[in-house]
């Protein structure tokens, strides 16, 4: 996420060029910032990324979905998942995701009436919550493990907040 205030005249979109350079070569690609107001910042539902790797019963830490590129991404509706145990049949995903994955969500929530609003994750594995704080989850649910349900609160002012889970499939049953 990048915030900030504009300028006078600094609402077009600003186009930059970006090249990076080792030793096996370099590459070059542009992309622009387009400056809207908040309140036209309203995509419907969850960014969820996807990887054929995980981190043997462990969540996959930042740096891990940071640095290593997503097999698959995708606009989900709503994060309630499930299998059946024999197929992965969580939307938009193939067989490289059926039993050993890991997957990475983020969203925004916007919260219209301040107040304490309680979370609850429940999953297969393990899944792990934040909410605006990437350093301090609202709730862990860390390792293998059957599925169960973990409930968090906190306190959520009026405005847009930041959501993230990160998630762990090990062997057989997909559910968060």
């Amino acid at each position: 996420t990048i915030s900030g205030t504009l300028k006078n005249g600094d609402d077009q979109d600003i186009v930059y060029t970006v090249t990076a350079t080792n030793s096996y070569g370099s590459t070059t690609t542009t992309f622009s910032f387009q400056a809207r107001d908040q309140s036209e910042m309203t995509t419907p539902g969850m960014i969820g990324c996807y990887w054929n790797q995980i981190t043997e019963c462990r969540t996959p830490e930042f740096d891990f979905f940071y640095k290593t590129p997503a097999q698959h991404c995708q606009t989900v509706g709503e994060v309630r998942f499930t299998d059946n145990n024999v197929d992965n049949t969580w939307p938009g995903l193939d067989r490289r995701f059926l039993d050993y994955y890991s997957a990475y969500f983020y969203s925004y929530i916007i919260i219209t009436r301040p107040g304490t609003y309680e979370f609850a994750l429940s999953s297969d594995d393990g899944a792990i919550l934040y909410i605006d704080d990437l350093e301090n989850a609202l709730i862990t649910r860390d390792g293998c493990r059957a599925l169960s349900e973990t409930l968090g609160s906190k306190t959520l002012t009026r405005g847009r907040h930041l959501l993230v889970i990160r998630y762990l499939e090990y062997n057989q049953w997909a559910s968060m």
